[in-house]
């Protein structure tokens, strides 16, 4: 699958460290939906980062499933009404226009560059260093900003990625397409007020693929611009 950027904790084997890197990490939100006849066009140029060499050391990308189509005839299986009210979210901080799909969200802000064939903004600085550790259990993340210590004020957000996904269409504007998407938003989960943090993750087998990566990124509250991306392969 995609290549895993992360070293075995001499804690224990099974535990995995990921790191934030010396880039600025790009991320990458894409707000989507299958009963879109917009939106395969952007899945699959998400798709397209797998085999990036840039990936989840310079870009991280990650599609969050809106539910506001379900109405038009097909039921996103992915979609979530928190997703949509993220998108909403942005546009109140004014970090993009309108509500819409497909819409890209770089480094918490609208990026139209996708309808006109662009390459990506020029990522913006990124400060301190984010550090995830994992097993099957729990996630806990590490937060550190010697030059400009934050944690009163302090955002984490958390996503599992899945990978591989497959879904045949049977209704809507989709009708008799096969989808198939990566990078999509499964769990997220998110909290304040401090730099370290530890989640429970959700069993495995209860997910829809077993071909799975994360993604965490810190914010000030408030504000949809990362100040620190981290992500990988699990």
């Amino acid at each position: 699958m995609l290549p895993a950027l992360f070293s075995t904790s001499a804690k224990a084997e099974a535990d995995r460290v990921y790191s934030s890197t010396n880039h600025n990490t790009q991320l990458v939100e894409l707000y989507t939906s299958q009963g879109c006849s917009s939106c395969p066009p952007a899945d699959h140029w998400l798709t397209q980062w797998k085999q990036h060499p840039k990936l989840w050391s310079e870009v991280i990308p990650v599609a969050f499933h809106v539910d506001y189509w379900d109405w038009i005839g097909w039921q996103d299986r992915f979609a979530s009404p928190a997703f949509g009210l993220r998108q909403r979210t942005h546009k109140k901080q004014g970090a993009i226009k309108s509500v819409y799909t497909p819409g890209f969200v770089v480094d918490g802000k609208e990026w139209r560059g996708w309808f006109e064939g662009r390459q990506l903004p020029p990522p913006l600085h990124k400060q301190g260093t984010l550090t995830a550790e994992l097993n099957d259990q729990r996630i806990t993340l590490r937060y550190q900003n010697e030059e400009q210590p934050l944690t009163s004020n302090l955002q984490i957000q958390v996503v599992l990625l899945g990978f591989d996904l497959e879904t045949p269409v049977l209704r809507g504007e989709n009708t008799n397409r096969t989808l198939k998407e990566d990078f999509v938003v499964l769990w997220h989960t998110a909290a304040d007020d401090d730099s370290s943090w530890s989640f429970a993750l959700p069993d495995r087998s209860s997910l829809p693929t077993q071909k799975l990566g994360f993604a965490a990124w810190t914010t000030l509250r408030g504000s949809g611009r990362p100040l620190q991306v981290v992500g990988g392969t699990l």
